[in-house]
Order: structure tokens, then C-alpha cells, then sequence
């Protein structure tokens, strides 16, 4: 085996501390892009609970919040099917800590402490649903013909897909495209 002088033989301890440093780096990346996604993800910090009372919040597919679509132009899977709401309501997105929003799955959108869902509508395919069973609003698919509804755990709400009868008789799931939802919070 021939030797290298000019290679620089690295101690110990010091490939210890490069090894440290890295890993520090590797976990530090995570944790802003993790920061990041959450400020993305609402209008107002996240978990910030709005003013007592009550607000609006729109949640998309890519778990994104805004307001809900209150015009009747927007069409049955545009506009929403929340009866109760009021339009002039602030905005809820502050009290949304995080949402699970992804097509094939249900999703899961979780209130920061003291907040409760007062009412939830669900949109996909084009239909709207404020209730379970059949779509309040029908959209251009006939074929979607039942939503079994959400349930509530914790803070959390897990909104179900709407399922649909396809030529063959099976029962197959939609996905959603958004959720619509009043959400009251306490002093």
C-alpha cells in the first residue's frame, strides 16, 4: 500500500463534529420547512383563536384556508351550502391548527382549543352536502348519491368522502375538493 503525504488525515473528534453538525443541519430543515407550511396554510397564524364568536373558513385540497363562497354565481360545487352562516362573519382560518386535506382519504381538520364546529358543508364532484344523505345542491354528476357525514374527536373533525353506485353496481368513493365550516370559539 502506498501512502499520500499530502493527504490530510482527519482526527477522530473532528469527523465527530463534522458528523454533528450535519445531523443539526438535517434537522433544522424540517422543522422551518414545517413553520413555513403552517403560515401557508391560514389566513392568520394558525391556532391564533379569532374573537369570541363565531367565523367562516374554507379549507381546499391543498389544506389551504379563506373564506367561503357566498355568491349564488359560483355555481352548486363553487358556492356554499352552509345555511346557517352568516357572510359578514370574520374570518375562522386562525383557528384551524391543521388540516389533512389529500385526495383518496377522508380528511381531518383539527381547532385549536376552546373552538367547536357549529356547522360543516362538504363539497365534491360538483355537489354540495350541509346535511347526511343526499347532495342540498346537485351538481353536472347524477351519480353521486349519499355523504354519510363527519364525526368529531376531540378537537378534531374527520369529514368523510361521498360515495357513488358506477355503472358496475360497485360502490366507489369521491374525493372532496373543499370544506366549508363555521367554527365558534369561547372568551
Amino acid at each position: 500500500m502506498v501512502d499520500h503525504p499530502n493527504h490530510e488525515q482527519i482526527s477522530r473528534r473532528k469527523a465527530l463534529r463534522r458528523l454533528g453538525a450535519a445531523g443539526a443541519l438535517v434537522w433544522t430543515v424540517p422543522a422551518v420547512q414545517t413553520i413555513g407550511m403552517s403560515r401557508a396554510m391560514a389566513q392568520t397564524p394558525p391556532g391564533s383563536v379569532p374573537p369570541p364568536g363565531c367565523g367562516n373558513a374554507r379549507v381546499s385540497k391543498t389544506g389551504s384556508c379563506g373564506l367561503p363562497n357566498f355568491e349564488a354565481s359560483a355555481g352548486c360545487g363553487g358556492q356554499t351550502c352552509l345555511s346557517g352562516a352568516n357572510p359578514d362573519a370574520p374570518s375562522a382560518c386562525g383557528s384551524i391548527v391543521s388540516a389533512t386535506a389529500a385526495d383518496g382519504a377522508d380528511w381531518v381538520i383539527c381547532l385549536a382549543e376552546g373552538c367547536r364546529v357549529q356547522e360543516l358543508s362538504m363539497a365534491a364532484a360538483g355537489s354540495c352536502w350541509n346535511s347526511v344523505g343526499a347532495p342540498a345542491c346537485q351538481g353536472s354528476n347524477p351519480h353521486v348519491t349519499t355523504w354519510s357525514g363527519y364525526t368529531v374527536s376531540g378537537s378534531c373533525v374527520t369529514v368523510r368522502r361521498p360515495t357513488f353506485q358506477n355503472p358496475a353496481g360497485q360502490t366507489v368513493q369521491v374525493d372532496i375538493s373543499h370544506v366549508d365550516l363555521v367554527i365558534c370559539c369561547a372568551e
